[in-house]
């Protein structure tokens, strides 16, 4: 994995190419599992990342369609009964890794009922577990659903949507500090939808932690969580929008 960037316990990968959403999975899996690289060597190369990129890793789980009674015969959907069985085997512990994960290539043919049990799952994922949901039509799955999850557009305008949310974080840290300037990224922020304004806050968050320091920085990665919890709560983009842009810190050092 060539950069490294922050996953949340829910995230939703969209894109129009399934098996590059599928690859791009995989890197997030490699990101959280390998130990390797937690120390700052180098993936690819070490016996977790070969189990990961061979699909034979034990604390990945892929959900895919089951079988008809016919056992030959996909079903159209993956249906409720097998996020039950994710929901009982995400609280055992690991086999090998600090973290679970659990893989949907198809989250897109989730069927209301599995939706449903899902976002019980996401609103309070157990301790180290996370869940990677490949989706081509994510407007298939529900708006609670989305909501959840942090947003990762892979290939196409996907990319400038990243570029989008890269800017606005930007424009924010430039912002602290100059009314005028803060009242405008505002009327900006709050037209993003719920998702959208889901995936920003963890963008934001890595680009304070290279823009600032000491009090500013814990103070507003404070102010960050605060977002997270009520965007959590459904609160709308409108509220999160005028809370960053009413924050005031005096001690911002950009040194």
């Amino acid at each position: 994995m060539q950069s490294r960037t922050k996953i949340l316990h829910g995230s939703l990968l969209t894109g129009e190419d399934s098996d590059s959403l599928l690859a791009a999975a995989r890197d997030m899996a490699q990101q959280l599992l390998c130990s390797a690289g937690h120390r700052g060597q180098s993936y690819g190369d070490c016996r977790c990342c070969r189990k990961i990129f061979a699909d034979i890793h034990p604390d990945i789980s892929f959900i895919r369609r089951g079988y008809q009674k016919d056992g030959k015969t996909l079903r159209a959907e993956i249906v409720v009964d097998q996020i039950r069985a994710v929901a009982q085997d995400s609280v055992v512990l690991p086999n090998e890794a600090p973290r679970k994960i659990y893989l949907f290539p198809e989250a897109d043919v989730l069927n209301t009922s599995a939706q449903n049990a899902l976002l019980k799952l996401l609103e309070e994922p157990p301790e180290g577990v996370f869940f990677l949901l490949c989706a081509r039509n994510p407007d298939a799955l529900l708006p609670t659903v989305r909501s959840r999850c942090g947003i990762y557009h892979v290939g196409g305008e996907g990319e400038d949507a990243d570029s989008e949310l890269k800017a606005l974080s930007a424009e924010y840290l430039a912002a602290l500090g100059d009314e005028f300037a803060l009242l405008k990224w505002q009327a900006r922020a709050e037209k993003l939808d719920m998702a959208t304004m889901r995936g920003l806050i963890p963008v934001l968050s890595e680009a304070a932690a290279s823009a600032l320091r000491g009090k500013a920085l814990l103070s507003l990665q404070e102010q960050l969580r605060e977002c997270s919890e009520m965007l959590r709560l459904n609160v709308n983009s409108k509220h999160i929008a005028a809370m960053l842009s009413t924050y005031r810190n005096e001690d911002y050092n950009f040194d």
